[in-house]
């Protein structure tokens, strides 16, 4: 009897010793190595996915913020402001006096007028002070500041010469060489015209019609006709420096 019980209680627990030994295998597969770098990489790819849409609706900003105001401005510009009307000789008289004033202001780009011209400006500005409605004085110092370098006070006196006497081409075409000196290159044009309206033959006034609208407003076609209408009068015309104008005008076409 002894020896059945030993037998039964060693059967009972040879199993329990077996397992002991070696345990079952568990059913869960190992994490991979590999899935650790794919969360990874998942993650630096929404990151920067995130990155290019915050610039992509960044670049929009600066247009959204944009009022309608300054749409319309920038869509709808503001047309520039229309030139002083012709007929208002005041406001460019004023810009004139202050141009000469500002040019004459500064010693290097002041003339040496000698003392002579001097003293025949001071005696003539004291007799159109004294005779305001003599057109000969008025031309006379216009005459004297245009030889002295003073475009600005010279179209002034022509200006005032004028308004006396209109139809004097001379100062006519003195007073287009004066608007020339300042700039005024279309006042100049006009002002040539008048005279060789006033006086059809007058040929200083064609020819420096002709040099305005050549060099100064590009407009050959029209310095050409100008020429032209000076070769009409005088086939023999010559430039201040010898050359013929009906040279210059071949070597135009």
């Amino acid at each position: 009897m002894a020896s059945e019980k030993r037998k039964k209680k060693s059967s009972g627990t040879a199993p329990a010793q077996k397992a002991s030994a070696s345990p079952p295998a568990t059913t869960s597969p190992p994490v991979s190595s590999s899935a650790g770098t794919g969360e990874r990489g998942f993650f630096i790819f929404s990151v920067g996915l995130a990155l290019v849409v915050g610039i992509f609706i960044g670049s929009f900003i600066p247009q959204i913020l944009v009022s309608p105001r300054e749409k319309a401005t920038v869509a709808s510009p503001q047309p520039p402001a229309p030139p002083a009307p012709a007929s208002a000789p005041a406001p460019e008289q004023a810009q004139q006096a202050q141009a000469a004033q500002a040019q004459e202001s500064t010693p290097q780009e002041q003339p040496i007028i000698p003392v002579e011209l001097a003293t025949k400006i001071a005696r003539l500005e004291k007799a159109v002070l004294q005779d305001p409605d003599n057109p000969r004085s008025w031309t006379e110092l216009g005459n004297l500041y245009f030889d002295t370098g003073k475009p600005a006070k010279a179209i002034s006196a022509y200006e005032r010469s004028l308004a006396l006497m209109p139809d004097n081409a001379d100062v006519l075409t003195d007073l287009g060489i004066m608007y020339r000196e300042l700039g005024e290159f279309e006042k100049a044009v006009t002002t040539f015209r008048r005279a060789s309206s006033v006086n059809p033959r007058h040929e200083n006034a064609m020819f420096n019609e002709g040099v305005v609208l050549y060099f100064d407003l590009h407009r050959s076609n029209d310095a050409m006709k100008a020429w032209q209408r000076l070769l009409a009068i005088n086939p023999a015309a010559r430039a201040p420096d010898g050359r013929s104008v009906s040279d210059i005008l071949k070597s135009l076409r």
